[in-house]
């Protein structure tokens, strides 16, 4: 097991503060004014938001971690060899 890095956690901290923070803000926005801006509230709308919000942010998001966290860009990369391995 991992164990704790001060490092790690202040890198996960400031991609938060400095990437995700601003990027699912204006990403937010432009649901609200672009996706059934005509009926932002219906079932559908939020539905459609939602599901764009999660395909899209497990792309971008998941790339962001790879980027971040060396353990699980090295699960990642034996897993894509065809080893599986866990995430510490």
């Amino acid at each position: 097991m991992t164990r704790y890095s001060p490092r790690r956690t202040a890198l996960m901290a400031a991609a938060g503060l400095c990437v995700a923070g601003p990027a699912g803000h204006v990403f937010l926005g432009w649901m609200e004014q672009h996706v059934m801006a005509a009926t932002p509230m219906s079932r559908t709308a939020v539905a459609l938001k939602f599901t764009l919000d999660q395909v899209l942010g497990l792309v971008l998001w998941q790339a962001a971690f790879l980027t971040i966290n060396p353990s699980y860009r090295a699960a990642a990369r034996n897993l894509l060899r065809g080893r599986e391995t866990a995430v510490v």
